[in-house]
């Protein structure tokens, strides 16, 4: 569920953002060099296969920055399971 909101906010924060610039999603698209619908899917949160590098362009369009935060987490059971294959390895 946490994960789902973050990636709301990145959308929200994409939309705002481009509305506080007055750019229309075409008008985006053409900066970023990509067709509208790409925007709207983006927007929409229906963007499969994403990539960081049309992120940065958007993000640098808009006049913004992309910052990326990794946080350590509990361990998932597969990570556990390539730790302990890792240390018997090693």
């Amino acid at each position: 569920v946490e994960a789902l909101v973050e990636e709301m906010s990145i959308e929200q924060g994409l939309i705002a953002l481009r509305r506080e610039r007055g750019l229309s999603q075409r008008a985006l698209a053409d900066l970023v060099g990509v067709k509208q619908p790409v925007i709207a899917r983006i927007e929409s949160g229906k963007a499969r296969n994403l990539e960081l590098k049309t992120v940065v362009r958007i993000a640098a369009a808009l006049g913004a920055r992309v910052k990326i935060l990794l946080e350590k987490s509990e361990p998932t059971a597969r990570a556990r399971r390539t730790k302990r294959k890792l240390a018997k390895t090693a």
